[in-house]
């Protein structure tokens, strides 16, 4: 960092802890840009009745406090069901507490898969219970395809993706009480779901790939 011409960092988090950490000024800020393949027009309906969460299945991604929040939320709503994407190290440990909360039919664990980007139109919105990230993709996926969002406010990412009440619920950190709250309102109100879909809409031209293209080009202009 010290003899680098600049530093790039994913997140507006991210430049603000480097600043603290470093005594240099040439850190910059540049998002990562929507894959083009992930966009749709906005039809989403929010009639599913299904959350989607994706992720490595290890520590980071905090899926036994996640199984406990699905527990609550589909006993009362048991018109819908949760399926989880990913493959990792924790997946017998995330299986048995499926098995000992007894939703083994309403949480299913997918496992990998190549057509991830056609998956999320099938849900209604995304959850993730993180206990850190580094930018977050996942929840950039999820908005390019309209879904809203819910997710601990942690470092170093839901924040720069997710409108707290806008787009999406951005919850103080392991409040597992306001999560279940905030994921059971999102199943019982179709209206709420489709506002916050509507409101991706704008939130997706921060991580358009002209403006990242664009704020590359300046960065590389500035440092010649």
């Amino acid at each position: 960092t010290k003899f680098a011409n600049a530093t790039v960092v994913l997140t507006k988090q991210d430049l603000k802890i480097y600043k603290c950490r470093y005594s240099t000024r040439n850190i910059y800020h540049i998002y990562n840009p929507v894959d083009q393949k992930l966009i749709r027009n906005n039809n989403y309906l929010g009639n599913n009745k299904k959350i989607i969460s994706v992720g490595r299945l290890c520590y980071q991604k905090n899926y036994p406090m996640l199984i406990k929040i699905a527990k609550e939320v589909l006993d009362k709503n048991e018109d819908w069901s949760w399926d989880i994407y990913g493959d990792g190290p924790d997946k017998q440990e995330i299986e048995m507490l499926i098995k000992y909360y007894d939703i083994e039919d309403r949480v299913v664990l997918k496992g990998q898969v190549n057509n991830l980007y056609e998956i999320y139109q099938k849900y209604d919105f995304l959850v993730m219970t993180s206990h850190y990230e580094g930018f977050g993709m996942v929840l950039l996926e999820a908005l390019s395809n309209n879904l809203p969002l819910i997710a601990f406010d942690v470092e170093c990412g839901p924040r720069e993706v997710i409108v707290d009440n806008i787009n999406g619920y951005l919850i103080k950190p392991f409040d597992v009480k306001k999560m279940i709250q905030s994921v059971d309102m999102l199943c019982k109100s179709g209206n709420l779901r489709r506002r916050f879909s509507f409101a991706t809409l704008k939130k997706n031209e921060l991580f358009d790939i002209d403006i990242v293209i664009e704020k590359w080009k300046k960065l590389f202009k500035n440092i010649n």
